[in-house]
This record gives C-alpha cells, sequence and structure tokens, in this order.
C-alpha cells in the first residue's frame, strides 16, 4: 500500500492535473468507476490504477494518497491513468467546431450532448484541453467516445475544406434555425463565452442562424445553444 504523498508515483499522478504534464506524458487521469469503464469501453490504453480497497490489476493506496492524486473535494473510491488516442481527421460528414471555449463544464456539456445527437466529431480551436479532469467528468465520459480534434484557425480551416463542410455561427442578426434550409454537411460554430464568435470565423462561414429568444434575453449559455442547433439538425434532416 502507498500511504506517503512524497510516493513518486504519487507526484507523477498529481502532475498530470496541468496540461502541459498530461501533453508530455501522454497521458489523463479519470476518477471512478463509471469513468473508468468508459474509457475502457472507448478503447483508451490503461497504464496505471490505483484504489482504495484491493482490486485485481490495482495498487492500493491510502485515503491520504488518494485524495491528492485526485481532482475532486471529495474523490471516488480509484483513479486510473490512460494513455492518449490519436484522433483520426478523416470521413467528417457534420461537426460542431468550438471557437475558443474555455469553461470546462461548457466544453463538456457541449461533448456531452453532441454525442447524443450524433456529432461524433467536434473540431475544438485554442479550447481548454479535452482531457481536462473536469471536462471528462461534466461530459459523463462522452468525451472518450467522440473525436474532438484539436488545432488552431488555420488547421480547422483545412479540414473544413478537405471534407466540403458550410459553416454557420449562430447571431441574432441571422435566419431563424426554425425557419432555415440546412445543409447536411454543417459545421456549426459555437464561440467564447464572453465574446462569442471571433471574427476570423464570422468572415469564413456563409450562414448565420438565430435562436429566436424572448426579448428579455440577449443570449443563451453556449452549451444550451449548441444543444438547440445539433437537435433540430438530427430532427431536421436526422443523424
Amino acid at each position: 500500500m502507498i500511504t506517503s504523498r512524497q510516493n513518486q508515483k504519487v507526484k507523477d499522478v498529481v502532475k498530470l492535473h496541468s496540461k502541459k504534464h498530461r501533453y508530455i506524458r501522454g497521458a489523463f487521469l479519470v476518477e471512478g468507476k463509471k469513468l473508468y469503464d468508459e474509457a475502457l469501453k472507448a478503447g483508451f490504453e490503461l497504464e496505471e490504477l490505483y484504489s482504495l480497497h484491493p482490486l485485481e490489476g490495482a495498487q492500493v493506496v491510502s485515503e491520504s494518497v488518494l485524495s491528492a492524486m485526485a481532482t475532486t473535494v471529495t474523490p471516488q473510491d480509484i483513479i486510473a491513468i490512460f494513455k492518449k488516442k490519436i484522433k483520426t481527421t478523416d470521413n467528417i460528414d457534420k461537426c460542431i467546431i468550438l471557437d475558443n471555449i474555455q469553461d470546462p463544464g461548457n466544453m463538456g456539456s457541449i461533448i456531452r450532448s453532441a454525442l447524443g445527437a450524433g456529432f461524433y466529431t467536434i473540431i475544438a480551436v485554442n479550447c481548454v484541453d479535452k482531457y481536462d479532469p473536469k471536462v471528462i467528468r461534466s461530459s459523463m465520459g462522452a468525451v472518450l467516445h467522440t473525436n474532438v480534434i484539436e488545432c488552431d484557425f488555420k488547421e480547422c480551416m483545412e479540414l473544413v475544406e478537405q471534407a466540403n463542410l458550410k459553416m454557420a455561427i449562430c447571431s441574432m442578426e441571422g435566419q431563424s434555425i426554425f425557419e432555415a434550409v440546412i445543409p447536411k454537411n454543417i459545421a456549426f460554430v459555437l464561440g467564447n463565452e464572453g465574446n462569442g464568435v471571433s471574427k476570423q470565423f464570422r468572415e469564413k462561414s456563409s450562414l448565420i442562424y438565430k435562436i429566436p429568444m424572448s426579448q428579455q434575453l440577449e443570449s443563451l449559455n453556449v452549451a444550451v445553444s449548441a444543444g438547440i442547433l445539433m437537435y433540430f439538425y438530427l430532427f431536421k434532416i436526422g443523424g
């Protein structure tokens, strides 16, 4: 049993709390049995497993050590380290593009809705790390089952051109999404929580839709907007 927080394995796990060390090591952590099972189901390679109780293949640790390893205030019984996978850029028929989304909760919620609506590809341009523990938790593991491509604007445009996607931004100056003719090969662009869709995406997008709402509201939460857009597409066009 590992009982010291100064143990090198403990320190190495704690390093994975930061994006920098997740990148250097090429690994990420998940907490709890459910997310552990989701990662295995999604085909991620297990590197290390730590548990409060005897478990096949796991290193038993004390509550103090597990607390140090965890990113949550009340950690669950197990913490697992998985190797990252390279995501494919082939066969994109529709997608959502996330433009500088910085809130892990929003990122995770959008990805969870995307998986449910059949938008299996998400292009994340200068966003919060998809392997951030909060993103993984708020997506309920959906991020492990979707193709989240992290890139910059130039790479995003290359993917859009390669897949012949029609980019659409959401703005109150646009046509109501409920009245619009939506192309099948759509790429919905969702902008930053505070600043909205950036100028570079606005200039490149050929379609502008709006989500009608009460005059008392100026905008919706980005995760809510994403869900409405994707599920209306699903209703209109199908998976």
